[in-house]
């Protein structure tokens, strides 16, 4: 089982994300929701909760996360222990939940896996970003004031500061067609370098990203347009392993495709052998193409 963790501040939209991931058959599970059902459920959590924050917090015998968060979000000492608490009772929870789960990949959304150091505990760990008038835009509209924002946004290391930390960054900024784009992408990603062999499937994950920069950044991206094509993705929905494609336009906006397909043994080549081999593709396709149009030996 591959382990992903879901993560990004207040309003960024990670629940949007995980749904999204979850949509594609990723068994996503939710932090928030699962704290919300053990504050119900696990009598020995309400003890210590109780015990550190007070009965006051009690709602009809239950916990009121309200009033938690009332609490602690003016005592950072207590915010801190809470904390410690619930993450104990949070990852024990989850202990218990992977040893009987049965999927190919799991994901949690959580907001501090980076902060408490649980990132650690994931094979792939995904910032979602949203730049913070964005986001307070969505929350302002969702209801929260100006002031529980950001008492939310204190307790989180800043969005910049974690995308430092990603293998993966969601831009959740600029419409839904593009973050489908995005999370589409990285779970073909997942997808395939697991198809490659369990063994080795963060290397060729490792692999693809270190492409999938080199072919952004190194041809024109204007009269040569080179792009990484996954199966599942738009652009090879159903090919069996993914390609390069190569599209090389004339003056006379005539283009010209090519696929250079990725079969399983490049990914046991060495970075610059394979960088070379596509480069060298591409150069004899516009070669090809421009002898073919306007003559030559």
């Amino acid at each position: 089982m591959i382990k992903i963790a879901i993560t990004g501040n207040f309003g960024v939209g990670k629940s949007f994300v995980s749904s999204l991931f979850k949509e594609l058959g990723v068994c996503v599970y939710d932090a928030d929701a699962i704290i919300h059902e053990l504050y119900k459920k696990d009598e020995a959590l309400k003890k210590e909760v109780v015990g550190l924050l007070g009965e006051n917090i009690l709602k009809d015998g239950a916990i009121d996360r309200k009033k938690v968060a009332s609490i602690v979000f003016n005592d950072k000492e207590k915010l801190l222990s809470l904390e410690k608490i619930v993450h104990k009772a949070l990852y024990d929870y989850l202990d218990n939940l992977l040893k009987t789960l049965n999927c190919d990949i799991f994901g949690l959304e959580a907001s501090l896996v980076i902060e408490n150091g649980t990132y650690k505990n994931y094979d792939v760990l995904i910032v979602v970003y949203a730049d913070k008038e964005t986001a307070k835009k969505r929350l302002l509209e969702k209801g929260y004031t100006e002031e529980e924002i950001e008492k939310r946004l204190s307790r989180q290391m800043p969005i910049e500061e974690k995308l430092k930390y990603a293998d993966f960054i969601i831009d959740n900024s600029n419409g839904k067609e593009y973050t489908i784009k995005q999370v589409k992408d990285i779970y073909n990603k997942i997808r395939y370098a697991k198809i490659l062999g369990m063994k080795k499937w963060k290397e060729h994950l490792d692999k693809l990203k270190r492409l999938e920069e080199f072919i952004s950044t190194h041809f024109d991206q204007v009269e040569t347009i080179v792009e990484l094509c996954m199966p599942g993705n738009d652009c090879c929905p159903n090919c069996d392993r993914p390609f390069v494609l190569v599209r090389f336009c004339l003056e006379d906006n005539k283009c010209h495709e090519r696929k250079i397909e990725l079969f399983d043994h490049y990914f046991d080549l060495p970075d610059q052998e394979l960088f070379d081999q596509i480069t060298h593709y591409v150069e004899d396709f516009i070669m090809e193409i421009e002898q073919s149009e306007y003559g030559g030996g």
